[in-house]
């Protein structure tokens, strides 16, 4: 007798457990299925004329929390129902069953009957072909009386066959092949795995063992993934999970789809395995790294709202150091562009900590090195590199590669010393390789011999030289001048800039620094001046470009320094001059100061109106705003007249409108709100800018039927109904519908029903239910 496999598997049915053993006696196959629930539950047996058994059915006493997913293996088919709020189980044999409930403890001292209860919290089911395994079918007569077994607690019996003989374990070639397959695995060898799996599944298509060939096939091709095998990996896995939905390995097999799908940009497929693992295996390893997954690759999506958190609750929901490692790194890429600082020491403690995590898997580090270089985060990825190699043999296959991209790493962190160094051991070992030729060329950009009639690099790269071989010294500092001085004259100004902490009291810097905004500026890459206005000489910008410079500071909202340039303007010529009189306003405005805003707000447009220079009209905006802020209404109307006359079509308009609007709402005037309210709605259907609906929409509807306009209340309401908006909304305005209705002396139901019929759960979802009740 041999015993081969246990599967525990545990359905998502609440407290059931069941547990398929599968064996060999005298040479035949054999399975014992267990049930076990808290509960007792009964389970019967049903026959056919023959008195053979044709089913076995067992009433479980719950229904279950989740979907109950049945499976089949090699000696039943399950399958189940819910009947009168109780979980109906029916296993079906496929050739030959015995139903045996197991309802004492063999090692306790209680008396054992011969009768069985209808009901038990453990039953046995065995599967066999010709003869059942262990039992005699024979019938006996005797006396029928409770036999005791005195306590055994302390005894121990070696393991017997059915003739009382040590028991010795047989092999199959099946089980041989498969311990085999597991062995290749391990050792990281993926394609010989993938191809004996395959083949095993060709060649034993009836052992017990074939959804563990298929397991390692799936295992084997997730680390091969390709344009070419995609739709072969996708198939092997979905028909694994449908065989075997029970088995301990689905959340791994789950996973490995999600990850599959998620790298071929199929993102819902994805997501909906990945939430599954969720939902299905809460608190888990493969729970938490679904987690990492999902905050990597979907939080930046809108669609699918998925907040980076994720990546937190990922780290403290996993239980094994190897899972915190991986979501430490993954977390600290997926940082690597917003905040690089965090990025780098979320992966610097995986790298001092654990730093076995990068040397014991060079496969997933290659990987990893290649996500640190696209995000030009060199420097980390050179000291993982460094790490991987000084653990890495002589003979690895990834070697030359890995040595080719360490130099590369080096050179573009700037490490002039370590790039040469990699490119020169480089060159060394592997002489003959087709990258040799990059690795010379690159190694020669880095250090160039003395000459005359040296071109601008090459004069450069001795700069550079200098400096690397004598460090810290006054010739060094004197190479850090000439270089800054080429580098300005060949208007590199960001690569003096970034010389700044080496020579913070040349002139070169501010120079540069302004150099480099009025380039920026000039070339609509405002968004850079910022981090180059510290330091910069703001006084010798000519007029033209220090307005320009303006807009670009007050159009990122840089509205403190955007003031400074006014600051550093002649006063005279600011106050005179009517586009620094305007600007003033403006940027004052944006600050808080309303009272100095509006004062030169109001000069700005005085001096316009003057000259008849329409272009500072909507300076009128600003001081509207100042007004408003400044709690003056009766001047606010007075202005929006002025600005109602010259700008009719303008999207500003509506900020006015709705400015008055809502100081007529705070006034209970629904006269002036209707007005309003009709004026902002008008404008928007013409210019096709709807920004204030539904807002607006609700508050207009709303008003008209407090004066109980109800006929123009239903009007608004019905072309609000018509348009795009969320579906909470809409279950708003079919509330107000219902209730608009009901006022009028209408049936409100057909309105309150629609709003239900929208999946959304809201406060106007539980009035619309509300109000169908009353």
């Amino acid at each position: 007798m041999r015993f081969f496999l246990l599967f525990l598997l545990f359905n998502a049915v609440y407290g059931l457990e069941i547990q398929v053993n599968f064996g060999k006696e005298k040479g035949e196959d054999f399975s014992v299925l267990n049930l076990k629930h808290k509960t007792a539950f009964e389970c019967k047996e049903n026959k056919d004329v023959y008195n053979n058994i044709t089913s076995i059915t067992c009433t479980i006493p719950q229904t279950p929390i989740n979907n109950f997913v049945p499976t089949n293996t090699a000696f039943f088919n399950l399958s189940n129902s819910i009947t009168h709020n109780n979980l109906t189980l029916t296993i079906t044999p496929k050739y030959k069953a015995k139903l045996f409930s197991t309802l004492l403890d063999l090692k306790t001292q209680r008396r054992i009957p011969k009768e069985r209860p209808k009901k038990s919290k453990q039953w046995q089911i065995i599967g066999y072909k010709s003869e059942i395994p262990f039992l005699s079918q024979q019938q006996t007569q005797g006396l029928n009386f409770p036999i005791q077994i005195p306590s055994n607690n302390n005894l121990y019996i070696g393991q017997l066959d059915i003739n009382l003989n040590p028991l010795h374990y047989e092999e199959g070639v099946d089980f041989k092949q498969l311990r085999n397959i597991k062995a290749i695995y391990d050792q990281k060898d993926y394609k010989q795995a993938l191809q004996d799996a395959s083949f095993a599944l060709k060649a034993y298509p009836e052992s017990i063992f074939k959804h563990d060939f298929l397991f390692f096939k799936i295992k084997s091709l997730s680390h091969l993934l390709s344009k070419d095998n995609f739709d072969s990996f996708t198939s092997s896995a979905t028909k694994w999970l449908n065989e075997s939905s029970l088995d301990k390995n689905t959340p791994e097999v789950l996973y490995l789809l999600a990850n599959a799908y998620i790298n071929h940009n199929f993102e819902n497929e994805a997501y909906y395995y990945y939430k599954r693992i969720l939902n299905e295996y809460p608190q888990t390893e493969w729970s938490a790294l679904a987690k990492m997954q999902l905050a990597k690759n979907f939080s930046n999506n809108s669609r699918f709202k998925i907040s980076p958190s994720l990546f937190s609750e990922a780290y403290a929901e996993a239980n094994s150091q190897s899972t915190r490692d991986e979501i430490l790194v993954t977390w600290g890429i997926s940082m690597l562009e917003k905040d690089p600082k965090e990025a780098s020491t979320l992966i610097q403690t995986v790298l001092t900590k654990t730093p076995s995590y990068f040397s014991d898997n060079p496969q997933r580090t290659l990987g990893i090195l290649k996500e640190l270089s696209s995000k030009k985060a060199f420097d980390l990825a050179f000291k993982i590199g460094q790490l991987l190699l000084g653990n890495s043999p002589k003979n690895s296959p990834y070697l030359e590669q890995l040595l080719f991209e360490l130099g590369d790493y080096a050179q573009k962190a700037d490490d002039t010393r370590q790039a040469h160094r990699y490119n020169e051991q480089f060159l060394t070992q592997f002489p003959k390789s087709k990258l040799s030729k990059i690795v010379a060329s690159r190694d020669d950009q880095l250090l160039f011999k003395m000459g005359e009639n040296l071109t601008d690099e090459e004069k450069l790269a001795i700069f550079d030289q200098i400096i690397e071989k004598y460090p810290n010294t006054q010739t060094a500092q004197n190479a850090y001048l000439k270089k800054a001085q080429l580098l300005f004259d060949l208007k590199r100004y960001k690569q003096v800039i970034a010389l700044e902490s080496f020579i913070p009291q040349s002139p070169l810097i501010p120079k540069s620094k302004t150099n480099l905004i009025i380039n920026l500026v000039q070339n609509q890459q405002c968004k850079q001046v910022p981090q180059y206005l510290k330091g910069s000489d703001l006084q010798t910008f000519e007029e033209k470009d220090r307005l320009s410079v303006f807009d670009c500071l007050y159009s990122l909202s840089y509205y403190r320094d955007a003031k400074k340039l006014i600051e550093d303007t002649d006063q005279k010529e600011a106050n005179e001059k009517l586009p620094w009189l305007y600007r003033t306003s403006k940027v004052l405005n944006k600050l808080g100061d309303f009272a100095m805003s509006r004062k030169s707000g109001e000069d700005t447009l005085n001096l316009a109106q003057a000259s008849n220079q329409t272009q500072y009209y909507d300076i009128g905006f600003v001081i509207f705003d100042d007004l408003i802020k400044l709690n003056l209404i009766p001047q606010g109307q007075k202005i929006s007249v002025f600005l109602e006359e010259h700008f009719p079509q303008d999207s500003k308009i509506l900020e006015v409108w709705y400015a008055l609007l809502k100081n007529a709402q705070n006034l209970g005037d629904e006269n002036a709100l209707q007005i309003y309210a009709t004026k902002i709605l008008k404008l928007q259907q013409e210019i096709r800018f709807f920004d204030y609906t539904p807002n607006v929409n609700f508050i207009l509807i709303y008003s008209l039927m407090k004066t109980k306009q109800y006929a123009k209340a239903d009007s608004y309401l019905a072309e609000l109904l018509e348009a795009k908006i969320q579906p909470q909304e809409m279950q708003q305005a079919l509330y107000i519908q219902g209730a608009l209705l009901k006022a009028m002396g209408k049936d409100p139901k057909e309105s309150f029903e629609k709003c239900l019929q929208i999946q959304e759960k809201t406060n106007w979802q539980n009035l619309c239910r509300e109000s169908l009740q009353n």
